[in-house]
């Protein structure tokens, strides 16, 4: 059937299957089907990034974004920033997020709360990253958001890059939404906080 899921789905096991060329052909052929089906967007770019074409995928969120007013994609486009360091262009995005998701639940709130900590502190902006850590109300980000408190007052931030080679692989994991918070098909420490008082 000339319809864009079977192709999506049929993206998904050719990436299980490491068959990554041929994800990203089922992916694009969603495309031709409907021109900007917001999961073929979203599994196309998610390809690229697999097969290491970051920049590629980088420019086709960027340009999805203005043909779809979409969360997930926005979402998916600040996750790939912040991968590359793209911090501004991130917030921008978030922005736009929450722009475009005036209703969302407590779950959706509380995932952007840390999406913009993490993304204030990549920044710098310390006492921003500590508001928004506060509003997750997990233990992780309110230990966060104290450590940041210390360091605004007095102490020093130490922010270590750690190099590819203590990156972990993870199993991709897709659903229908295609919801990622990471797009490379690593997790990366690329940050840890070392807050030290003087």
């Amino acid at each position: 059937p000339n319809r864009p899921w079977p192709c999506i789905e049929r993206a998904s096991v050719y990436e299980v299957a490491e068959r990554l060329e041929d994800a990203k052909a089922a992916a694009l052929r969603a495309l031709e089907f409907q021109p900007w089906f917001r999961p073929g967007v979203q599994a196309y770019a998610h390809i690229l990034v697999r097969l290491g074409k970051e920049k590629d995928a980088l420019d086709f969120l960027t340009e999805a974004a203005t043909h779809l007013e979409s969360g997930l994609v926005l979402a998916q486009l600040a996750g790939l920033q912040n991968d590359l360091r793209l911090h501004r262009d991130a917030r921008e995005s978030l922005e736009r997020y929450a722009e475009l998701s005036p209703m969302m639940d407590a779950d959706v709130r509380k995932w952007l709360a840390a999406r913009r900590a993490d993304t204030a502190y990549l920044l710098g902006e310390y006492a921003d990253a500590a508001d928004f850590a506060r509003g997750v109300g997990e233990e992780f980000y309110s230990k966060f958001a104290e450590r940041l408190n210390a360091q605004t007052d007095g102490g020093t931030a130490d922010r270590i890059l750690l190099p590819g080679e203590f990156a972990v692989e993870r199993e991709p994991k897709r659903s229908e939404e295609h919801t990622s918070e990471l797009q490379s098909p690593y997790v990366i420490s690329y940050a840890v906080c070392c807050l030290k008082k003087k």
